[in-house]
């Protein structure tokens, strides 16, 4: 159900995508009551995943106080997983944290909240780097510089996906190499956007853009070959942009056209957005302002369907309760093995019989990709 879930995921059928959701989570529920313990413990685990999924439909909608409600959701139950008596159980479930993890670092990254972004996905590259997850550790490193970029830390941005890079050739990742690449020559990018916003044009146009391009191209062969819409739909954006910093007009527009083409069929309003964007400067920059206008328009319509402060604040309130939940489960086992230990004591002093009592720790550690989306 899953991957007849994801297949129409990709093809932007949120409802479909859902539906078929919603059919494994029932089977994986009924497993989950069942009495031997291997097959509770599978049918819990893909309760979790089901729930992940979920959460996915909802981030590439923008709904994002769903994305996190079902994300904690699959969180809760692998974090329950991993103290599992059955082992591949653990193993399961501290592998699906990461994607968890991943996740949720994407959906602060969206709403703008980077430093907590990279906090889920440095946990999220820790459990990848355990269990010798390569590809995932290289792509990590790619969301880890992304974050960086956003907080205008170019060079630790530059050195995270350089990271990312040389783990994904040294494990023969070549098309995940490409990908960080692209994200590299974003990088240039803007920089040759900040120098030429100083003046500095021939800096720019000698060095800096024929750097983003050249990684940028390779980013967009390997998505174009994977049939991957929404990472060309990021590449050709990105490239049309430059083209208007270039004053090539007609280049530019040919990029966004195809670009916002490949958006709308993945159905990703965050690169719609982006492209709205795109196209707003190119028009504005050739003086054509009614087309301007119109693109200002659609961006700021889409940008405030996603992000708007009734979202953040149920973003919030929902990582709240979820931490608040956590605490209050914690005191309460605490509280249960004091008197639990309280009752052994006295029983010690009753039976007058020195002996060494070590009771049970219980440590609830909660924390919050696809990349492959």
């Amino acid at each position: 159900y899953n991957d007849i879930s994801s297949s129409f995921r990709n093809m932007g059928q949120a409802d479909s995508a859902l539906k078929y959701i919603s059919y494994g989570l029932e089977v994986n529920r009924n497993v989950a009551m069942s009495k031997d313990p291997k097959a509770a413990a599978s049918g819990k685990f893909g309760v979790g995943v089901n729930y992940c999924c979920m959460g996915i439909v909802y981030e590439n909608q923008g709904n994002y106080p769903l994305a996190v409600e079902y994300y904690f959701k699959s969180m809760k139950i692998h974090n329950e997983l991993v103290k599992s008596a059955v082992p591949l159980a653990r193993k399961k479930a501290s592998e699906a944290l990461a994607t968890v993890y991943t996740n949720l670092g994407g959906v602060f990254q969206s709403n703008g909240d980077y430093k907590k972004a990279l906090t889920y996905n440095y946990k999220a590259l820790s459990l990848y780097i355990k269990h010798g997850h390569v590809r995932y550790e290289a792509l990590m490193y790619s969301n880890i510089g992304n974050a960086y970029k956003a907080l205008k830390n170019l060079d630790k941005a530059i050195e995270s996906y350089k990271k990312g890079i040389v783990v994904a050739n040294n494990g023969g990742l070549f098309a995940d190499a490409g990908y960080i690449s692209g994200n590299l020559g974003s990088i240039y990018k803007e920089a040759g956007d900040s120098l030429c916003k100083i003046g500095q044009m021939k800096k720019a146009f000698d060095s800096l853009y024929p750097l983003a391009r050249q990684f940028i191209d390779t980013a967009y062969a390997v998505s174009s070959r994977f049939d991957s819409w929404r990472e060309s739909a990021v590449w050709l954006g990105i490239m049309g942009d430059m083209y208007t910093s270039y004053g090539d007009f007609a280049k530019a527009e040919s990029y966004l056209a195809r670009a916002l083409e490949y958006a709308s069929k993945g159905g990703d309003k965050g690169s719609i957005r982006d492209i709205y964007a795109f196209l707003f400067r190119l028009y504005e920059q050739k003086g054509d302002w009614e087309k301007a206008f119109v693109f200002h328009t659609s961006y700021v319509n889409i940008r405030d369907s996603l992000l708007n402060i009734e979202s953040l604040n149920e973003i919030s309130r929902k990582e709240i309760n979820f931490e608040y939940s956590k605490k209050a489960a914690a005191d309460s086992l605490k509280a249960v093995e004091r008197k639990r230990m309280g009752e052994t004591l006295l029983h010690k002093a009753r039976m007058q019989k020195y002996f060494l009592f070590t009771g049970l720790g219980l440590l609830l550690m909660f924390g919050i990709f696809m990349l492959d989306r």
